[in-house]
């Protein structure tokens, strides 16, 4: 066996992030000489952008926006911590 150290790195196979942007954004990613570009556009139309190498994005909430917002009570005039999603 051996320890982590001694290990041969693995091929990342699931990369999880939350991204927001316009139709016209991307996600791009590169190894070395490899660059690859997937639409973020293609992704919000059909739910998943795919590349040729295999690479793909796919949407696992797409209609879940979150919005950070700042609520002010009237009477002390102090903030009150909101997250509301839509």
């Amino acid at each position: 066996m051996g320890t982590d150290a001694q290990r041969e790195p693995r091929p990342i196979r699931n990369l999880m992030v939350e991204a927001t942007g316009s139709k016209a954004a991307s996600f791009q990613s590169g190894l070395q000489d490899e660059k690859l570009e997937l639409s973020y556009g293609e992704a919000l139309k059909s739910g998943e952008s795919s590349h040729p190498s295999g690479a793909r994005v796919e949407l696992c909430h797409p209609h879940k926006t979150w919005v950070h917002v700042k609520v002010m009570d009237e009477e002390t005039g102090q903030l009150i911590a909101t997250e509301r999603d839509f």
